[in-house]
């Protein structure tokens, strides 16, 4: 099989690169600089331009669509309208092309869900602007039949935002965490979640469907800080902050108050459907994947 695969210099594009390789795909990628890789065919171009996109998808007989702006913190009109731009008229240019399409969405679709455990058919109320504009994208791609994946939060050698923060913070001992650290979060390893869009793409049921991929075991954020403390060979914290004191404290710093609330997020969704259509199970528990993303991370800082 011939994909186009866009975003594939991303977070997780890589590794969904590498997965398609290895079940034997031919591979295409849609990227807006050159990377040096001789195993897939580079097309130059963004998917804001529906020329480019068409010119890509030319020939192929599926587009994993992964190119997206990402949750930021700090909302800018210029982000506001990057997420319009990219995320809901990037993906109207690759419907457009009427090739099969599997769709990276977010679990951020539901917004905060406060631990009640979620399937894909829980009603969806998204609290941010990137949120939104994911659900506005699902719905392009519901209407023309193609695959939704629901990934919760990536992590993995290209890891960029809280988490990197977080391991970096750690490795220096300058972390004390706030809260009791129970609160839990739904997440994938970057191996995992380029696996499940494999398993999407070679099973016929996945069709027109929608699905979340995440790992069957949510771990609490106390235990993902004892697994990246594991893999950088530290003990995890002594220390903590009790959460109640310092959110009022945050009233007049916004983008510390939306950090704040995203680290003491509890959000549990589950991912049975995925098992029973495409017959995918992420394997990498946190130990497991922090270990490689921890020494992925030290590497390039090497």
């Amino acid at each position: 099989m011939k994909v186009l695969v866009t975003g594939a210099t991303g977070a997780v594009g890589p590794a969904v690169v590498d997965a398609l390789l290895r079940d034997g795909n031919e591979v295409r990628a849609l990227v807006r600089r050159d990377i040096s890789r001789s195993d897939i065919d580079v097309v130059r171009g963004d998917v804001t331009d529906s020329t480019a996109v068409l010119r890509a998808a030319d020939g192929v007989d599926a587009i994993v669509h992964l190119a997206a702006v990402l949750h930021e913190m700090k909302i800018t009109p210029a982000i506001r309208a990057a997420y319009v731009a990219v995320n809901v008229g990037g993906t109207e240019n690759v419907v457009r092309t009427g090739t099969r399409v599997i769709f990276a969405s977010t679990i951020a679709v539901y917004g905060y869900n406060r631990g009640i455990p979620l399937t894909e058919e829980a009603t969806l109320a998204p609290d941010s602007d990137y949120a939104r504009s994911k659900v506005a994208a699902e719905e392009i791609v519901r209407r023309a039949g193609g695959t939704i994946l629901r990934f919760g939060a990536v992590y993995g050698a290209r890891v960029k935002g809280n988490y990197r923060r977080l391991v970096r913070s750690l490795q220096r001992g300058r972390f004390i965490p706030i809260g009791n650290g129970h609160n839990r979060r739904s997440v994938i390893y970057d191996e995992d979640a380029a696996t499940a869009v494999v398993a999407a793409l070679r099973s016929t049921r996945t069709t027109g469907e929608t699905y979340n991929i995440v790992h069957p075991y949510t771990p609490m954020v106390k235990e993902i800080i004892a697994a990246i403390c594991k893999a950088l060979g530290r003990k995890p914290p002594r220390f903590r902050i009790p959460a109640g004191p310092i959110r009022p404290l945050l009233s007049v710093a916004p983008a510390a108050r939306a950090m704040l609330d995203k680290y003491l997020e509890d959000v549990v969704v589950l991912a049975d459907k995925i098992k029973r259509d495409a017959g995918f199970v992420a394997h990498h528990d946190i130990d497991a994947g922090w270990l490689a993303t921890v020494r992925a991370l030290l590497e390039t800082s090497e």
